[in-house]
């Protein structure tokens, strides 16, 4: 068993709140049910079923979300749009690939 391993709980079966920020900061390309509250990224691509609802829902490629809060045991991500705010499934999330902020003009 590695050290990271529970023993109840295999590697696989893992959830994405055991992620270690450090990796998903990172990492260019992640997913939005990987964030936690307080990460802000660029909406990269949506990528399953979920793409025209949440295109209707205002997420699209290019916009910037939030994480506001997350629900326990895989309830739904309340994310902040710009100042309006959606709460979607963590399979819903799982769909949003997101990559990190541009810098605003005139800042490094």
């Amino acid at each position: 068993m590695t050290p990271s391993a529970s023993p109840t709980t295999p590697l696989a079966d893992r959830s994405t709140r055991d992620a270690d920020p450090a990796i998903l900061h990172a990492d260019p390309s992640t997913t939005l049910a990987t964030m936690r509250p307080g990460d802000r990224r660029t909406v990269a691509s949506i990528d399953g079923p979920a793409a025209d609802e949440l295109a209707r829902e205002g997420i699209l490629p290019g916009v910037e979300v939030a994480v506001v809060s997350r629900a326990p045991l895989r309830g739904p991500f309340v994310v902040d749009l710009g100042g309006a705010r959606l709460a979607i499934s963590a399979d819903v999330a799982a769909q949003v690939r997101t990559s990190p902020r541009s810098a605003a003009p005139g800042r490094a």
